[in-house]
């Protein structure tokens, strides 16, 4: 759209008010939508030629989440086993069951840290619903 401009700075956000708080929101999902499908489609190509799609902490295949532990190897979770996926204090946190059925939650990293954060809770929450039979 021509003569439109959007203009950030850096500020805390705490101090922005409710409204301004809202109107960011929108902003940040308007933005979101216009580069997801493009993303998307990526992602799923990917996933479809059997490549692990790196998100800093944790990497995504097309049966298993790989997270990254803090003295090496991985923490891996079959895809058919979550149930979830959320924001949660800062956090990217991920909801699966266990081998036993026992409904678990594990954190894949800060949003700050996590790149196209956006992308990996869409696609992590699709998964969830579908496991969860609530498309």
């Amino acid at each position: 759209m021509a003569g439109d401009k959007i203009t950030f700075t850096q500020d805390a956000f705490f101090r922005i008010g409710n409204k301004d708080k809202s109107s960011f929101w929108n902003l940040y999902q308007f933005i979101v939508s216009q580069v997801m499908d493009g993303q998307w489609s990526r992602l799923v190509k990917d996933l479809e030629e059997h490549k692990r799609v790196t998100f800093g902490n944790f990497d995504i295949s097309s049966s298993a989440i790989y997270r990254k532990k803090f003295f090496g190897g991985y923490d891996i979770i079959d895809l058919r086993l979550v149930i979830g996926c959320h924001f949660a204090n800062g956090e990217l946190v991920l909801d699966f069951v266990d081998d036993k059925r026992r409904a678990k939650r594990k954190t894949l990293g800060s949003v700050a840290t996590i790149p196209n954060m956006h992308l990996a809770e869409a696609f992590l929450s699709s998964i969830g619903r579908r496991n969860s039979g609530t498309r």
